[in-house]
C-alpha cells in the first residue's frame, strides 16, 4: 500500500514555512498513479494529486469551501488516499473537517504527468502548483497558480 505523498511531506512543510513562492517545484518525486490525499500541516493543509503515466488528463479542482476541495479526471481512475472520499470513478471529495483543528485547505499540487494534460482549479486564495511533463499542457486558475514542466499555456 502507497503512503500519500510521504516522502513530501517534510519537503512541504518546509515550502510553508519559507513562504509560498518558495515552493515552485521545490518538491518532485516520480508519480505512483492517479491518487489524491490531503495533508494537514497545523492549522493549513495540501490536497496533494498524481497523475498517472500515459493518461491525458483532464483535471477539475474546485474549492467547496475552507475544508473541502472536490477534484476530477475524465482522463484517469482516482484512486481516494487519507482523507479523500471517491464520488465516482473520475471524482473525488477531499476534506479536513474529520482532522484536529481542522486545517484549512490552503494549497493544491497537482502532477499531471505526460500527455496533452487540461489542469483547471477554482477557489479564491487557493494556491496551486502544477507540474507537467511531456506534452502540449493548459493550466488555469483564479488563484495564485506556479505551473512548470512541460510546453504549457497558462491562463
Amino acid at each position: 500500500m502507497r503512503t500519500p505523498f510521504s516522502a513530501r511531506s517534510h519537503c512541504w512543510l518546509a515550502v510553508i514555512a519559507a513562504g509560498v513562492a518558495a515552493g515552485s517545484g521545490a518538491c518532485t518525486t516520480p508519480a505512483l498513479g492517479s491518487s489524491v490525499s490531503v495533508e494537514a500541516f497545523g492549522n493549513v493543509a495540501r490536497v496533494g494529486y498524481d497523475a498517472g503515466l500515459g493518461e491525458t488528463n483532464r483535471v477539475r479542482v474546485i474549492a467547496v469551501d475552507d475544508l473541502t476541495v472536490r477534484l476530477s479526471d475524465e482522463g484517469a481512475v482516482i484512486e481516494p488516499l487519507g482523507g479523500c472520499r471517491l464520488l465516482d470513478a473520475h471524482t473525488a471529495e477531499c476534506s479536513t473537517v474529520d482532522m484536529p483543528g481542522p486545517p484549512t485547505v490552503f494549497a493544491v499540487d497537482i502532477r499531471a504527468a505526460d500527455g496533452d494534460d487540461i489542469v483547471e482549479t477554482s477557489g479564491p486564495g487557493l494556491f496551486t502548483t502544477v507540474s507537467t511533463a511531456d506534452g502540449d499542457d493548459f493550466v488555469r486558475s483564479d488563484g495564485f497558480l506556479v505551473a512548470s514542466g512541460g510546453s504549457e499555456t497558462t491562463a
